[in-house]
C-alpha cells in the first residue's frame, strides 16, 4: 500500500501530475520521523516521552494540513 502510493504501483497506468509526485514524496519524508518514533517505541522498546513524539509527529502533521489545504483550493486536479 505505501509502495503504491509512492511510485504510484499497481492498478491501471494514468498520468500522474508533477505536482502528485511531489507531494507524495513530501508526505513520505514528513512520515519518517514519525516512523522512526515508532519503530524505537515499539521496536526498541523505548519510551520517549511526550515532548518527543510531539516534536516527532509534526512534520507530517504540517504536510498533512497543507496537502488537504492543497486539495481544497484545487492544486492537485
Amino acid at each position: 500500500m505505501v509502495l503504491e502510493f509512492v511510485v504510484g504501483a499497481g492498478g491501471a497506468r494514468r498520468e500522474v501530475s508533477d505536482a502528485t509526485r511531489r507531494w507524495r514524496l513530501a508526505l513520505v519524508v514528513a512520515a519518517l520521523p514519525t516512523a522512526v518514533l515508532w519503530l524505537l517505541e515499539f521496536g526498541a522498546g523505548l519510551n520517549p516521552g511526550s515532548l518527543i513524539r510531539w516534536v516527532g509527529a509534526l512534520p507530517l502533521g504540517v504536510a498533512a494540513a497543507l496537502w488537504l489545504a492543497a486539495i481544497g483550493r484545487g492544486d492537485l486536479r
